[in-house]
């Protein structure tokens, strides 16, 4: 196997591009914590609603309210913790590319025996055999090593001519099915490589 060299480009835009698509850009846009929102919304106007007929003293109206409002206490709790995890990764994945987008230059370098990534700061050398999982899809490169760094490598960030040169390099090197057609998934490492906070949802 030749040695591959690639300089990536655009981190901060493939990495964004990576990360929020499918909605994942904001707390409505995304299904996972849009769903609970407009349920707990639904939910606090029913309420409303029943409160104001548990006036008329009727037993089926403070049936429903009690209902509804035990619901919405529910359904507000689901909502907080969704919402609160997606905040906490939105917060780590603007740090992770805030930090990313520090280093002016981004060198891969792929050969038989090793995986380097070259910063305007540091250098990172894994060995092919360090690395425990691999995720391949036709948005990125996602590589976990046996201390539980994950690089990430985004298409967007090289050629498309070298994405697939990659891509038949970890395959060959790793033992790897064909690439999928599956979203990805990145996760977390925000001080190696080109890595980030994992997509939980």
């Amino acid at each position: 196997m030749d040695e591959l060299e690639i300089q990536l480009k655009n981190a901060r835009k493939a990495l964004r591009e990576l990360y929020y698509c499918d909605g994942r850009q904001n707390v409505l846009a995304y299904s996972r914590t849009r769903q609970p929102l407009l349920l707990l919304t639904t939910l606090i106007f029913l309420t409303g609603v029943y409160y104001l007929f548990a006036f008329s003293e009727r037993v089926d109206y403070i049936v429903f309210f009690t209902l509804f409002l035990l619901s919405t206490i529910i359904c507000f709790f689901h909502t907080c913790r969704r919402v609160g995890q997606y905040l906490k990764w939105r917060r780590g994945v603007d740090e992770f590319i805030r930090e990313t987008s520090k280093h002016k230059k981004w060198t891969l370098i792929a050969n038989t025996e090793t995986l380097e990534l070259i910063t305007d700061e540091e250098r990172t050398i894994e060995k092919w055999i360090g690395f425990t999982k691999v995720r391949l899809s036709n948005k990125s490169i996602i590589l976990t090593s046996l201390d539980q760094a994950r690089y990430v490598f985004p298409a967007a960030s090289m050629e498309p001519a070298e994405f697939q040169r990659l891509t038949a390099i970890v395959r060959e090197r790793l033992n790897q099915p064909q690439t999928s057609d599956e979203p990805p998934t990145p996760a977390a490492d925000p001080l190696r490589g080109l890595a980030g906070p994992e997509i939980f949802l």
